[in-house]
């Protein structure tokens, strides 16, 4: 096989591991809660889904209590700028180096806004280098990780995640994104303060 055959292979697996990781952030995965509680997701993200009910008498909820997240997060809003980098090389196994396309697509700076629910939820907008996009995630405690896709899916933009740590009244961490067919690969930094 040739290099450029190996190379379109891996820019299709990149983009095929890129959208999972998207999907996965979007509910894909339960994750097991210490209070026993049922972390399934739902399919419509409504409180009323037709999801089928637990048989357990332990994950049933009184209606009335007001949910909170792990580690008690506190519903507020987030405004501030991230800054991106392109990823210009990527080491794979078999000593295969990738290598994205040029382009200052995705480079530069945007602004990036997050409300976060009482229950940890997080959503949110970037706006600016990296298009605009839609922002989905949780709150766990002091960690946010959060997905992001286009606002417009058919304008070929980047999909990425978002990581960080919530400390006082601010929210710092890293971003990592990608066009769907992995050609264009970014990171960068963000830094958002309590409106």
């Amino acid at each position: 096989m040739s290099l450029s055959s190996r190379l379109r292979s891996l820019g299709a697996v990149v983009g095929v591991i890129a959208f999972g990781v998207v999907s996965l952030g979007s509910g894909g995965c339960t994750k097991p809660q210490p209070d026993g509680a049922s972390t399934s997701p739902s399919t419509s993200g409504s409180p009323n889904s037709s999801a089928a009910p637990s048989s357990s008498a332990s994950s049933q909820t009184d209606a009335s209590a007001e949910p909170t997240a792990k580690g008690g997060a506190k519903a507020a809003s987030y405004d501030g700028k991230y800054a991106t980098t392109a990823v210009t090389m990527i080491a794979v196994p078999d000593g295969v180096k990738w290598k994205g396309e040029e382009s200052p697509d995705g480079v530069g700076e945007g602004k990036l806004a997050l409300e976060v629910s009482a229950e940890g939820r997080v959503q949110g907008t970037i706006e600016g280098a990296l298009g605009a996009a839609l922002v989905e995630g949780t709150v766990d405690g002091d960690t946010l990780t959060a997905t992001f896709r286009r606002k417009d899916p058919t304008d070929n933009g980047f999909y990425g995640t978002l990581g960080g740590k919530i400390a006082a009244d601010k929210i710092e961490g890293t971003l990592t994104s990608s066009r769907g067919n992995a050609g264009l690969v970014r990171e960068g930094k963000f830094s958002l303060a309590k409106k």
